[in-house]
């Protein structure tokens, strides 16, 4: 979690098993950029059905259970409840130029 923190760090690269929590590493990456350190963040799903269901329910959740996230990106509106991504202040995600995209190309912005 230090190296994801630390501007110095340009790539970090974790070899693991399978299901060791890889994916809760990437929520809390997700959730320290939005609360303590603003910066850009894509996050990346094989497929635009896979990244919208990862956002619904792996990315919702921690953002609407998490107090000081909660605080700083807004729910979607009601006539877009279908949207997959989460609006703030600065853009997607709560802060600058962030979003989620299937590997394939496909991308919502």
């Amino acid at each position: 979690m230090d190296a994801v923190s630390d501007p110095a760090v340009h790539t970090v690269v974790v070899m693991s098993s399978a299901q060791v929590g890889k994916t809760e590493i990437c929520l809390n990456i997700v959730g320290f950029h939005i609360d303590q350190d603003a910066a850009p963040l894509l996050l990346m799903q094989p497929t635009l059905e896979m990244a919208e269901s990862f956002s619904k329910d792996r990315l919702a959740p921690m953002l609407r259970d998490t107090p000081a996230l909660c605080e700083k990106v807004k729910d979607p509106r009601a006539r877009d409840s279908g949207n997959t991504l989460r609006r703030g202040a600065g853009g997607a995600l709560g802060g600058r130029r962030r979003g989620i995209a299937g590997a394939t190309g496909q991308q919502k912005a």
